[in-house]
């Protein structure tokens, strides 16, 4: 029995922080991406250095539901450094290129397809991208 219905796996409500920004692109099979939603969640529980314990990272995915090959693409991403990459600035590159490179790294030195790697450093930096800045100021203190 496999669980791709996102309903079944996060409820009727989906993902934790499915609204808002662009979706990563679908892996290739069409599956839905809510790993970038998994990943975002991973992140805000366990922090960014989630990203550099592999073994740790595989076992969060796991445990959110998504599939084990997208799992190993993500991880190989995190064990090539992608996320480390898409945290820095690059002057002179928008983030297109950015992933663009990141991508063919994770192709060329981990031997992935070219459009799981895509895939992979895409959810990355969607997951990335939408994590909100944490500015502590007196919106913090409430109303």
């Amino acid at each position: 029995m496999t669980n791709d219905d996102p309903t079944r796996r996060w409820g009727p409500s989906g993902p934790p922080g499915a609204a808002g920004g662009p979706a990563a692109p679908a892996p290739p099979g069409g599956r839905p991406p809510d790993a970038a939603a998994a990943l975002q969640e991973a992140i805000r529980r366990f922090g960014l250095g989630l990203a550099q314990d592999v073994g740790r990272l595989r076992g969060v995915l796991a445990d959110f539901g998504i599939p084990s090959r997208e799992v190993a693409a993500l991880a190989s991403a995190a064990a090539d450094g992608a996320a480390g990459e898409l945290t820095k600035s690059h002057p002179g590159q928008t983030p297109e290129a950015v992933v663009a490179r990141l991508a063919q790294s994770l192709r060329d030195r981990r031997a992935i397809d070219p459009a799981m790697a895509q895939w992979a450093v895409s959810v990355w930096a969607e997951a990335l991208l939408r994590l909100p800045p944490f500015e502590p100021g007196p919106a913090d203190a409430g109303p």
